[in-house]
């Protein structure tokens, strides 16, 4: 049996308003799901609520929610987390960097879609992978041979610029091929770096927000058995 993560936000209120609303939350999902492996809040009936301390406090719904998600145990109490919402108006050259950063990661991935195995290439007809392979059944030769196996392989049979005899990763790249690959791959590491670096300072800066006049709200999650 596996478990299914399930979490809901509440106004901010003390614990005994918000500890209502969560059981009336509960006795809904066992209702219409059932109260047995139903990977609903039905299934934690009677389990209990309890109020988290995080690391640091969270201004960031996606942190918190992920946070809340690593900590919750099946057989365990429903988690409940404040998190914080300050001013988004610092914050809106962060999130229009982060959503451009995001789009560039995006079409990154679907040049890199088929190569080493990862992702699924055939929705990527322009990634490099296909293009490598779409150039090579376009060629006149109608063998290619591996240069780790040295094996023959019928062009009209390939379905990947991968050998299908000693499966070597982009056997039948150029060494133009492969340049590209590097700057892929390469660019996407940078991406990946200047994401993190962008979200720390953008949640370092929200946190510089709070005080206690900041509206918040409670997020409640549970691992439910299913």
């Amino acid at each position: 049996m596996g478990a299914n993560y399930v979490s809901r936000q509440f106004p901010a209120s003390n614990f005994a308003a918000m500890s209502a609303l969560v059981d009336e939350a509960c006795a809904e999902d066992g209702a219409n799901d059932g109260h047995s492996y139903s990977g609903s809040w039905g299934v934690k009936i009677g389990d209990g609520l309890k109020v988290v301390e995080p690391p640091s406090l969270f201004a960031d719904m996606q942190a918190a929610d992920h946070w809340l998600g690593n900590i919750c145990d099946k057989w365990g109490e429903i988690l409940a987390v404040k998190v914080f919402q300050p001013n988004t108006k610092p914050l809106k050259g962060f999130d229009n960097k982060l959503n451009t950063l995001a789009l560039e990661r995006a079409k990154n991935s679907s040049a890199l879609a088929g190569v080493g195995g990862w992702g699924d290439a055939s929705k990527q007809p322009t990634s490099l992978h296909n293009t490598v392979l779409a150039r090579i059944k376009a060629g006149k030769s109608k063998l290619k041979q591996c240069p780790q196996c040295e094996s023959r392989v019928a062009v009209k049979h390939l379905k990947s610029a991968h050998c299908p005899v000693c499966f070597t990763q982009e056997a039948f790249y150029t060494d133009s091929d492969r340049q590209k690959l590097v700057r892929l791959q390469s660019k996407k590491e940078t991406l990946a770096e200047n994401i993190r670096q962008l979200e720390a300072e953008r949640t370092a800066l929200a946190k510089k927000q709070i005080n206690e006049k900041t509206p918040w709200v409670w997020l409640v999650g549970a691992s439910c058995s299913s």
